[in-house]
């Protein structure tokens, strides 16, 4: 099987064993770690900066829109798609679901940001904003 190289820098590269589209990726906002979505179903986390490793990589199950790092902790991970709101934490290499607080509506869920460490602001494509606090598991 073929390597796929991407690179991020003139001097870093990383390389992904699967021949998988990256549809969504972000960075921590210290620029030390990356989270990636790859088509079909897998999220990755590498730690890039000084010597890009993978941290955990999972398999989502679903198609991601966005996929962001916690400004606060860099070990959790949401993402958000269709019908989709998640969050996950990062546990021996693996990215592991937490329980969220739950939005009834089926929907296609297109953004978030986190407002702080502990609350997600998500937008919908039928044009709903929701303030979701993770610590309380509930929608405000």
């Amino acid at each position: 099987m073929e390597k796929q190289i991407i690179r991020l820098t003139g001097r870093e590269e990383l390389k992904e064993k699967d021949k998988n589209e990256i549809k969504t990726l972000a960075f921590s906002t210290d620029i030390k770690y990356l989270a990636a979505f790859c088509k079909p179903d897998k999220a990755i986390v590498w730690e890039w900066y000084d010597k890009p490793k993978i941290m955990a990589e999972s398999k989502i199950g679903r198609d991601i829109e966005r996929i962001s790092i916690n400004p606060k902790e860099k070990h959790l991970v949401c993402t958000t798609g269709a019908n989709h709101i998640g969050l996950w934490t990062i546990r021996d290499g693996i990215l592991k679901p937490e329980e969220l607080a739950h939005i009834d509506e089926k929907q296609n869920f297109k953004d978030h940001c986190w407002l702080d460490d502990d609350k997600l602001v998500v937008s919908s494509e039928l044009g709903f904003i929701y303030i979701i606090d993770k610590l309380a598991k509930r929608v405000m």
